[in-house]
């Protein structure tokens, strides 16, 4: 079988809270090839880890990313609301992650918000990791525009509820040409063998996310697909390496 990346969803997030410096040390521990953040701006031109637009679900605080200074932000305890142990965790900067996954695996950068891709690979090509990256989002017309600015690869983020139809697959290998695509970035419940055939004829690989269930897990590796995310980075390295 040939050797499927591996993704750590937002760091080692089953165990430590998301989008931490924490969560990524422990991934990095079972040597991910990649770890995935998501990224947001702040109201001072900050670029900072995120998932969510709000800091309501993952710190002890309230508001949207987008009016709150980085100072703000860095006030919130963005630990204890996962579990005590990590009481007093910090929001981090995309600088910070980035000097943390340097020389050791990919950092895959999901923005999260539109019209911030100039600024983050401006601090990617300032920190000289413009080969230790890539870029991933949901939102279509951010591919478009990387590809004038950089050759950082790019991940096309698609969700869908059911198997894809034969238009919207076509649809699809347009979009991911119209892009420096590199990989079809896609839920794995709808993903069926023609889509992975026809993503790979198209001359793109494909990456499934978010599995935690071992048994999905080896289906879709049965299945050849190039790249695997986990909230459970221990788990996934296990299942694929035996």
């Amino acid at each position: 079988m040939k050797k499927i990346l591996t993704i750590a969803h937002r760091g080692y997030s089953s165990i430590a809270p998301e989008n931490t410096i924490t969560a990524f040390e422990k991934a990095l521990v079972y040597n991910p090839d990649i770890i995935e953040c998501d990224v947001h701006r702040t109201k001072d031109g900050e670029i900072i880890l995120m998932h969510d637009a709000s800091v309501n679900r993952t710190t002890n605080g309230s508001g949207n990313i987008s009016e709150m200074t980085l100072s703000e932000l860095r006030d919130l305890d963005a630990g204890s609301w996962f579990s005590e142990d990590y009481k007093g965790e910090k929001i981090p900067l995309l600088s910070e992650a980035l000097e943390c996954t340097k020389d050791r695996c990919t950092l895959m950068i999901e923005l999260k918000a539109d019209n911030i891709e100039s600024q983050v690979i401006d601090i990617v090509n300032s920190m000289g990791m413009q080969e230790q990256v890539c870029l991933g989002s949901f939102i279509k017309d951010i591919g478009i525009r990387i590809k004038k600015l950089s050759d950082i690869p790019f991940m096309q983020i698609i969700s869908y509820k059911s198997e894809l139809s034969e238009q919207e697959m076509i649809d699809l290998m347009n979009l991911l040409k119209s892009q420096n695509a590199k990989y079809l970035s896609i839920n794995y419940q709808p993903v069926t063998q023609e889509l992975i055939d026809r993503t790979h004829d198209s001359g793109f690989g494909i990456s499934v996310w978010t599995i935690d269930d071992k048994d999905e897990i080896l289906r879709m590796a049965g299945m050849n697909v190039d790249v695997i995310t986990s909230n459970d980075i221990k788990m996934l390295k296990e299942v694929l390496d035996s």
